[in-house]
């Protein structure tokens, strides 16, 4: 029976260590945003430069690769904000 009176305080100190813990990382912005570095790895970081195509082609090609630019642009300003 003396055992149990060793074992709920340290029980007790033990969990409210964990939750102080939790609290902490969770005000320091640790669980902020868990989406990002799962999908950063699988960004390579090259833009796609489509393949030139008949009369007009060019200037297609120029706006789908400045619209890859300004949205890898995005993301990189957004991750760095994070």
């Amino acid at each position: 029976m003396s055992i149990i009176s060793l074992l709920v305080p340290m029980s007790l100190m033990l969990g409210l260590g964990f939750a102080f813990f939790f609290v902490k990382a969770v005000r320091s912005g640790l669980f902020d945003d868990c989406e990002t570095p799962a999908y950063r790895i699988l960004d390579d970081g090259d833009l796609v430069v489509p393949a030139p195509a008949a009369a007009g082609g060019h200037d297609q090609n120029k706006l789908e690769l400045e619209a890859q630019l300004k949205v890898k642009q995005l993301k990189t300003k957004e991750v760095q904000t994070t």
